[in-house]
């Protein structure tokens, strides 16, 4: 369980790092500012502190919204069905399979994380960026490589589907880096580098913990 553990816990810490760094503008700089005799200064705007979302990022924050609900409802009849493989009793002991229960750890993080980020991106939030760019990329790897590994297999509507799932997921992977996103969620270094962490923490959690 340590194994598992460990990623959750950096997970976490980078989440919190990118809230720390989303902190508003601070009151004793505006007081700062000299007054100006001019013209009389306009009233500082009240509404919501980030710059407006455009149509690119809402459609990319909704995509990683409903990635996240299909997670779910694949989880939750997954976990109904295969109950009895995850846990099983012998002689009074209880024994749980590693294997589905990584399984459930997986989906239970993919889940989190995309309605997690979906919601900060609409929101306007770094930290959605953060979570969004690396999930994105994740799905539309798997989602690549499973349409190609079963295309010779499918019927010519699943081949549609499979097509339009992965276009979906690459336009709001495309839209979310591009510069004017990157300038709407304020990417810096510091973003970049977490992001790239949490690719890595995410790859390894997908395809080598098993």
């Amino acid at each position: 369980m340590s194994g598992l553990l460990r990623p959750l816990g950096l997970l976490v810490r980078i989440f919190l790092l990118n809230l720390r760094l989303q902190s508003p503008v601070s009151t004793m700089d505006m007081q700062q500012t000299p007054p100006t005799t001019s013209a009389p200064q306009a009233p500082l705007a009240t509404g919501t502190p980030y710059a407006k979302l455009s149509w690119r990022e809402k459609f990319a924050g909704i995509i990683v919204l409903f990635i996240g609900f299909v997670y779910l409802f694949v989880q939750v009849s997954s976990f109904l069905s295969s109950k009895a493989d995850t846990f099983s009793v012998n002689e009074g002991d209880i024994h749980i399979s590693s294997s589905e229960l990584m399984n459930h750890v997986r989906s239970i993080v993919s889940i989190i994380l995309a309605l997690l980020g979906g919601w900060l991106l609409l929101n306007g939030k770094k930290a959605g960026w953060v979570i969004s760019v690396p999930l994105l990329l994740l799905i539309l790897t798997i989602a690549t490589w499973l349409m190609i590994a079963y295309y010779p297999l499918a019927d010519n509507l699943s081949k549609i589907l499979g097509g339009t799932v992965v276009f979906l997921i690459l336009l709001a992977l495309l839209f979310l880096i591009l510069p004017s996103a990157r300038k709407k969620y304020k990417v810096t270094r510091i973003t970049v580098i977490s992001m790239v962490t949490l690719l890595v923490l995410l790859a390894a959690m997908y395809f080598f913990m098993q």
